[in-house]
């Protein structure tokens, strides 16, 4: 995650990056990383709430020339010097994995281009196709340390005729 966080930064040249991840249980965002933490790690935004928000709800990119002054902005930002932002969604086969962005603060004069946004929508897919995958990669090591504890347990009942060590051992 740092490392896409950081290549999105280098590559469109921005003073900040940072990326949240959809939380589909809760229905909302999860500050994951951020190159400038404005606010902090874990912080969470509604669906709809702020850049990220309108991004994960619409599934459209977003550029805003002047944050402080977007109807929209969230609250959790109230007093960040934001400027510019251009926020993107990381989809993967039609599931929202996040929302990717990067933003200029302080006396930025930049302004993103539609250049900008093409650039940051092609990398965030190739980054929500790694988070996919980093996910799938965790689910399956998961299951197989269960099953591995079940072959363990199941070696131990084939193993005893002893009723309360077979038990003792199901419980630890």
């Amino acid at each position: 995650l740092t490392f896409i966080v950081e290549t999105a930064k280098k590559m469109l040249n921005a003073a900040s990056s940072g990326m949240y991840l959809y939380d589909s249980v809760n229905d909302e965002l999860e500050l994951i990383m951020d190159t400038e933490p404005y606010i902090p790690t874990g912080s969470r935004l509604k669906m709809g709430e702020g850049a990220a928000g309108y991004v994960a709800q619409t599934r459209k990119s977003l550029r805003v020339d002047e944050y402080s002054e977007w109807v929209g902005r969230s609250s959790q930002y109230e007093g960040v010097p934001l400027r510019a932002v251009l926020e993107v969604p990381m989809m993967y086969g039609g599931e929202m994995i996040g929302v990717l962005a990067v933003d200029e603060y302080g006396d930025s004069k930049r302004k993103y281009t539609e250049a900008d946004e093409r650039l940051l929508s092609l990398f965030a897919s190739q980054a929500a196709g790694a988070v996919h995958s980093a996910r799938l990669r965790d689910e399956a090591l998961k299951r197989l340390r269960n099953l591995q504890t079940l072959h363990e347990v199941d070696k131990a009942i084939a193993s005893s005729l002893d009723l309360r060590i077979t038990l003792n051992l199901l419980l630890s």
